[in-house]
């Protein structure tokens, strides 16, 4: 969904906070660097301030 939506760039980065998190206690990090990019992404396209709420949603329900 990520790929779809936001593209390519951001699903290589979502892989590489995955990776990161299964190798290290880095969760507090990944979320701040997250939240800059998504920050900087409402910047450049606020169209899909939408499919970020979704996204979020979705995430959140799959968390612990």
């Amino acid at each position: 969904m990520v790929g779809n939506y936001l593209g390519v760039m951001y699903q290589l980065k979502l892989a590489e906070t995955r990776l990161r998190l299964l190798s290290e206690d880095a969760a507090l990090a990944e979320s701040g660097m997250w939240r800059v990019r998504l920050q900087d992404l409402m910047t450049e396209r606020p169209e899909l301030a939408r499919v970020l709420i979704d996204l979020t949603r979705e995430t959140a329900a799959r968390m612990p």
